[in-house]
């Protein structure tokens, strides 16, 4: 009920939205409606097709809608269409969000009960590899509780950003202990890291920009990037 409430709100409010004083242009809110999407069908995958509330049909429809509206429509009627297309997307990205949050939340869990079992074996690593481990934990919660945040906020987009890099920071406490994954999350690892982890099955031929050293720089361009979605979330 409360997804309901939240939709026919968010359809009555976007076509009055402002941004930076001036209406948001019906290119700008495409371009938008795009970058959303990508980073749930990201997430879909490295998650081996959670497919929540019907994701893949409803992504394709959303896709399809906008990209025909955009080319054929009238501006009064691409409106009409974005306003629903985004609050429907909306919806989905709050599910995501919240399955999302509990898997970060998960690994964490499961890392600290590690650490603990496993005490004298993390102390008999060099100095700079068990400070780079807790640096990764800590880091890894950090971003869960900033992701948890953004999603009360009511800004699912950059709440999946969050999750997403407390998850690969999770991945590399991992990797830097030496600690077993859990098995379902083996794939998800596959799919963002490229290095082998000790004592769990890996295939190390997956693309991936999700190195520690390079999850800051990237961290401040989509959050740059995503400016404007938290000004509309406001």
């Amino acid at each position: 009920m409360n997804k309901i409430i939240s939709f026919l709100i968010l359809s009555a409010l976007l076509p009055n939205l402002l941004f930076a004083g001036t209406t948001v242009s019906l290119r700008e809110r495409k371009k938008t409606l795009d970058s959303r999407i990508k980073i749930l069908k990201e997430i879909d995958s490295a998650m081996s097709g959670w497919n929540l509330e019907n994701f893949n049909q409803r992504i394709q429809e959303i896709q399809f809608k906008s990209d025909s509206a955009y080319r054929e429509k009238t501006g009064t009627e691409q409106a009409k269409i974005m306003n629903y297309l985004e609050g429907d997307l909306h919806l989905l990205q709050m599910s995501y969000s919240d399955k999302l949050e509990e898997k970060a939340q998960d690994l964490i869990e499961v890392l600290s009960r590690e650490i603990v079992m496993n005490r004298n074996a993390a102390d008999k690593l060099d100095i700079s590899r068990r400070e780079r481990s807790q640096r990764y934990f800590d880091m890894a919660k950090k971003e869960k509780e900033q992701g948890l945040k953004y999603h009360r906020m009511n800004n699912p987009t950059l709440a999946l950003y969050s999750f997403k890099r407390s998850i690969v920071y999770s991945f590399h406490t991992f990797y830097e202990y030496n600690f077993s994954l859990p098995t379902d999350s083996v794939a998800t690892y596959q799919y963002w890291i490229k290095k082998d982890l000790p004592n769990s099955p890996m295939i190390s031929n997956f693309p991936s920009e999700n190195d520690p050293e390079l999850i800051h720089k990237s961290t401040q361009t989509k959050n740059t990037n995503s400016s404007s979605l938290e000004n509309l979330k406001d």
